[in-house]
């Protein structure tokens, strides 16, 4: 028993030494969308939707959400309690796991590779570093928990009981544990006494739940839209197949199939990854927690049937193809975190950042997108809503009209944030620099969201700008790239003042290039300059958008800002 306890805790430092770096990382979107709304909900609402056989539409996960509501209460926006939660929940699904196997008839050194094979697999990297997924880690919890308590061979009638609870937990947690009965089903026919009258409120429950998901998701989203179309699955599922490889390595180096329980791992594996077959807009390899405790199974009785040496050779090979991964995937997700923080830090001391009734967002960390815009000011400001609208919304300013607004300008290159609020007092610029900021309410029809040092454009846009009474000419700098080229040949801009024709510029080769034309002297004031781009751009399948030109600045350069 010593030496299970000190090997388990040798791990579980190795971990910890390996994933210490998600300590120094920060928040994302949805954690904050979730801070935000969970906070002011009484604790009694998640006790009362644990319990409710209801299922809520709006993807309300009691289990997980009521989470984030301790989470608020406890620890405000300090970050490293929320990653310490959710290392020590999967540190104890990896002990779970391990149990489990051992109750399967695995051999202690088998189980453990099998358990080794997931706790260490950077598939589930998100599990372990970002707290928005807490929501897989406590589905994964009580599944484990349902399964030993079926399981278990001392008190069946207790056990039942527990396994049910956590059944009804896990399902409460994410819906795809909503086919959990027929793993447990699998468990009976392959490994267990062949029993079957006691899933029936089991298979009930879970029929009562996902059809009431299934009727429900046609109301949902696109992202959370069931497709079931032969085309739509198998897309689907050739892009989760890098991280399921291992379930035919077995059929490679043996010809003959492995003992039990290797079916039931298989089982496990795909019943529990059909949901996710269902939702192409969703995919993301940390979906995966639950199906990849299936294929740990199958991972742990091929284990078994190496050489002990061959087993522990293989076991290293795998930490340390996952530790090199692991590095890569901790570099880019740091970056990330650096963003989302340096935009948090400038959010919560903006001036004034309560009063305005609408934020006009112009570019965002990726990391965050405006839903986590909207939850960091609700978090830092205690509002109960932060309505926003992007700055290429269609017809902003007529939705703006005479409200209180405040533009948040997202730099990503030097990781600034420019917080504005729109006031009479500030005056028109002459001149609009991409790499500085631009108010909103300047930029007409047209235009996309900030990206670094240019603006993209829609075929058609246009912009007011102050004409001061000294200005002699126009000017425009764009910027052209290969792929640009490439989609178009030559593109044509065509630029208008005040609706009369001022000059048009013709552009066919990359970089950084301006064009200016001679204005006529006038007395200073607001005129609209207008771009008609041709051909249109398409960049591809990856990005819909038509555009136009990536303009670096427009305006009256001569003139002061």
């Amino acid at each position: 028993m010593i030496r299970r306890i000190a090997l388990a805790a040798l791990l579980a430092v190795l971990f910890w030494i390996a994933n210490r770096g998600a300590y120094r990382s920060f928040f994302f979107g949805d954690d904050l969308d979730n801070l935000a709304w969970t906070r002011p909900v009484p604790a009694a609402h998640f006790a009362q939707a644990l319990l409710s056989p209801v299922y809520t539409a709006n993807n309300f996960r009691p289990a997980g959400h009521g989470l984030y509501h301790l989470w608020s209460q406890w620890f405000g926006t300090r970050f490293p309690p929320y990653v310490a939660t959710i290392q020590a929940l999967h540190l104890l699904n990896a002990l779970l796991l391990f149990w489990l196997l051992r109750r399967a008839g695995v051999e202690e050194w088998p189980a453990l590779a099998g358990t080794l094979f997931w706790t260490f697999n950077m598939a589930l990297f998100g599990a372990f570093w970002r707290p928005m997924y807490v929501f897989d880690v406590l589905c994964g919890l009580f599944t484990l928990g349902a399964l030993l308590a079926w399981s278990s061979p001392r008190w069946p009638r207790a056990g039942w009981l527990l396994s049910f609870a956590c059944f009804w937990l896990a399902m409460k947690s994410k819906e795809h544990a909503v086919l959990l009965p027929l793993v447990l089903l699998a468990w009976e026919w392959s490994v267990g006494r062949r029993r079957w009258k006691p899933l029936i409120p089991f298979f009930a429950a879970a029929l009562a739940i996902g059809l009431q998901g299934v009727f429900g998701n046609k109301t949902a989203g696109e992202d959370y839209r069931l497709h079931f179309s032969p085309a739509s699955l198998v897309s689907t599922l050739w892009r989760y197949a890098p991280y399921l490889w291992f379930i035919a390595l077995p059929a490679a180096i043996r010809a003959k199939p492995l003992p039990q329980p290797a079916s039931w791992g298989a089982i496990w594996c795909a019943v529990l990854l059909l949901p996710m077959l269902a939702l192409p807009a969703r995919v993301n390899p940390v979906y995966l927690y639950l199906p990849l405790m299936g294929l740990a199974v199958v991972a742990a009785v091929l284990a078994a049937s190496l050489p002990r040496r061959w087993m522990a050779g293989a076991v290293v090979l795998w930490l340390a193809v996952n530790f090199v991964w692991m590095r890569q995937l901790r570099r880019a997700e740091l970056t990330l975190a650096e963003s989302n923080r340096a935009y948090w830090n400038q959010l919560v001391t903006a001036p004034a950042l309560a009063e305005p009734e609408l934020y006009v967002y112009d570019g965002y960390p990726e990391g965050l997108d405006w839903w986590g815009i909207s939850g960091a000011i609700r978090v830092a400001t205690r509002k109960l809503s932060a309505p926003m609208a992007a700055i290429q919304t269609e017809g902003l300013l007529a939705r703006v009209g005479d409200r209180n607004v405040m533009q948040l300008t997202w730099n990503e290159a030097r990781r600034e944030l420019h917080t504005v609020v729109r006031s009479t007092s500030n005056p028109e610029l002459a001149m609009l620099d991409m790499r500085q900021f631009v108010p909103f309410w300047q930029l007409g029809e047209g235009w996309y969201k900030q990206e670094s040092n240019y603006r993209w454009t829609k075929p058609k846009a246009w912009a007011t700008l102050r004409k001061p009474a000294g200005a002699s000419r126009l000017i425009l700098r764009v910027n052209i790239g290969p792929d640009y080229i490439r989609g178009v040949g030559q593109s044509q801009v065509r630029v208008l003042l005040d609706g009369a024709e001022l000059g048009q510029a013709h552009f066919d080769r990359q970089g950084w290039q301006s064009r200016d034309w001679p204005v006529a002297p006038s007395p200073a004031a607001t005129v609209k300059v207008a771009l008609e781009v041709t051909p249109p751009f398409r960049p591809g399948p990856t990005d819909p958008r038509e555009l136009g030109v990536a303009v670096g600045s427009l305006g009256f350069p001569d003139t002061p800002r």
